[in-house]
């Protein structure tokens, strides 16, 4: 799996405060009473079958750029429950160990996103809608 010492440096090169305590391959690591999950590519069934079957999610997008025209994708983090969430990435550099597949993550949470019978609660959407 990928190493903790590449990716430490990575998120704090990403500005990805929330997620600099991770440990990859879907282990939660405590940060200040909350714990984060990367999502692997082993992970990634259950988790689109757990968020599917929820009644609500937040969700947020990481993109490597404030410029909505012009920034692509790096990752989704999601959350259900209070202290803990989840990280989809797509564009952690070139560190095809941790990056899931775009297009197929995308195609998998589509259905879920359109599902006007779950709940969607979005931190900073007039930028991700933008």
């Amino acid at each position: 799996g990928p190493d903790p010492e590449r990716a430490i440096p990575l998120f704090q090169e990403l500005e990805f405060d929330k997620l600099l305590s991770q440990l990859p391959g879907g282990v939660a690591v405590p940060l200040k009473g909350k714990s984060f999950e990367i999502v692997t590519k082993d992970a990634l069934p259950n988790f689109i079958k757990t968020l599917a079957s929820l009644p609500a999610f937040a969700i947020d997008t990481e993109t490597d750029s404030l410029d909505p025209l012009t920034c692509g994708l790096v990752g989704i983090s999601v959350s259900w429950e209070e202290g803990r969430g989840y990280f989809l990435p797509f564009g952690v550099q070139s560190d095809t160990e941790v990056n899931l597949p775009k297009g197929e993550t995308l195609d998998l949470l589509r259905p879920i996103l359109e599902n006007a019978e779950i709940k969607k609660c979005g931190l900073n959407l007039k930028y991700d809608l933008g």
